[in-house]
């Protein structure tokens, strides 16, 4: 397989063949980031130094448009959870509903899981 080019197109966003991310500022040091597509063997180092190189404690992760999340890629986030609390920050994995994915994360975690609040208003 050959590797895939990535690009970081500025500071918010990072793209690959497969996926992407796009990061929303909520306030200083807090930071949501959206993962999209398929995180695998090809593009998981480069997600992975993104991330990192985010200027954020605290990093709310939104996995629920991954369609495919390859061990390596937990690993990946194991590794960003682990240098986060390293110096007191917190990731949060908002995960998606496919149980496959679920399960990658609980055999690479722990990971603080958050699940989304539903609107039952209307």
């Amino acid at each position: 397989m050959e590797e895939q080019p990535e690009r970081v197109s500025s500071p918010s966003e990072w793209h690959s063949a497969e996926g992407e991310a796009r990061a929303v500022w909520l306030r200083p040091g807090v930071v949501c980031v959206s993962l999209t597509g398929e995180i695998d063997l090809l593009n998981c180092d480069g997600m992975g130094r993104w991330l990192e190189g985010l200027p954020a404690d605290t990093i709310q992760l939104d996995l629920t448009g991954v369609r495919f999340l390859a061990v390596c890629g937990a690993r990946r986030l194991a590794h960003l959870r682990a240098e986060l609390q390293a110096r007191s920050g917190t990731l949060r994995v908002l995960p998606p509903r496919e149980p496959v994915i679920r399960r990658v994360l609980e055999a690479t975690g722990p990971f603080e899981i958050v699940e989304p609040v539903v609107d039952s208003s209307g």
